[in-house]
């Protein structure tokens, strides 16, 4: 789900059964800041997301800008891990 405010109702809905929540954050271009985007995968993993998908930053991408997004990546990748989710990147 892209909506991240749908995280806990999703939580909700879906309380019992099998289906685990993923919440994408930087929809849909990636541009948030690093720290907007730690902000925000820390809001949906409290709200009850057990992955996130994490949209890189587009325009970084295209600049060819790669310590950037490697930086970019292992900040929400250790935030990820720090609150047990699971991780996914998008580009």
């Amino acid at each position: 789900m892209h909506k991240t405010y749908h995280t806990k109702m999703a939580v909700d809905i879906l309380n019992g059964s099998p289906v685990a929540v993923c919440a994408v954050i930087g929809f849909p271009h990636g541009n948030s800041t690093v720290d907007i985007k730690a902000a925000e995968t820390l809001q949906v993993i409290k709200d009850g997301a057990a992955e996130v998908d994490m949209v890189v930053n587009v325009g970084k991408v295209l600049q060819g800008d790669w310590n950037y997004i490697d930086s970019e990546i292992k900040t929400i990748q250790d935030t990820s891990l720090r609150n047990h989710a699971k991780l996914k990147v998008i580009f």
